[in-house]
C-alpha cells in the first residue's frame, strides 16, 4: 500500500495527524473553509452560533445536506436543546445561513447552501481573480463531464446498434442462440 505525501515546497508534512496527532487524526476531523473562519463576523454570527455550525458541518460528509439531531448538537456543545433551537432560529431567520428541512419522523436536515452562497460572495468581493478562475475551472470540469457523457451514450448506443445487427443477422441465417449443453443423466449420478 502506497502513502500519499501531503508536503508543501517547504517540505514540511500537512497531514492530520502531523498537525494534531495519529490518535486524534483517527477519531476523525472535520474540514472547515478559511473563508469560514475569516468572515463568519461579517455574517454576524455570534460565537456559539459559529460553533453550531461547525458542529453541523462535522456531519456533512458529502453534498447532501447533513442531519443531526438537536439533542446530539446540545451534547456536544454542553448546551440545552432549547438553547441549540434558538441558535438555529437566529442562523435561519436572522443571520439567513441555514435552512432546516422538515424529515417526517426524522431529525431535521440543515441546507447550508445559504452560507456557501453569503461566503462565496463575500471571497469574490475581496479576490475578484479567484473567483474568475474558480468559474472557469468549473466552466471546464462542466464541459469535460458533458463531453464524457456523450461519448457514453454513443459507446451505448454503438453497442445496441451492433446487438440489433447481430440479432438481425442470426434470425436470417436462422442460427439459434447457443445455449450451454446440459449433461446426461447418468453423468450427474441420476439413475433411470
Amino acid at each position: 500500500m502506497t502513502t500519499r505525501r501531503f508536503r508543501r515546497s517547504n517540505g514540511k508534512d500537512r497531514r492530520v495527524r502531523t498537525r494534531w496527532t495519529p490518535l486524534l487524526a483517527r477519531v476523525g476531523h472535520t474540514p472547515i473553509s478559511s473563508a469560514f473562519l475569516e468572515h463568519a463576523h461579517e455574517l454576524k454570527l455570534t460565537p456559539s452560533e459559529q460553533l453550531l455550525l461547525i458542529q453541523i458541518l462535522s456531519f456533512k460528509w458529502d453534498e447532501a445536506a447533513p442531519f443531526p439531531a438537536v439533542g446530539t448538537l446540545a451534547t456536544r456543545m454542553g448546551v440545552s436543546e432549547r438553547q441549540v433551537r434558538k441558535l438555529l432560529a437566529a442562523m435561519e431567520h436572522g443571520a439567513g445561513v441555514i435552512r432546516r428541512v422538515e424529515r417526517i419522523g426524522r431529525s431535521n436536515s440543515f441546507d447550508l447552501q445559504p452560507l456557501f452562497e453569503k461566503l462565496e460572495a463575500l471571497v469574490r468581493a475581496k479576490h475578484p481573480d479567484l473567483g474568475r478562475a474558480v468559474d472557469a475551472e468549473e466552466q471546464q470540469a462542466r464541459e469535460l463531464a458533458a463531453a464524457v457523457q456523450a461519448q457514453r451514450a454513443a459507446a451505448e448506443k454503438a453497442t445496441k446498434d451492433h446487438e440489433l445487427k447481430m440479432a438481425e443477422l442470426m434470425a436470417r441465417a436462422r442460427v439459434k442462440t447457443p445455449q450451454a449443453p446440459v449433461a446426461p443423466q447418468w453423468l450427474l449420478g441420476v439413475r433411470p
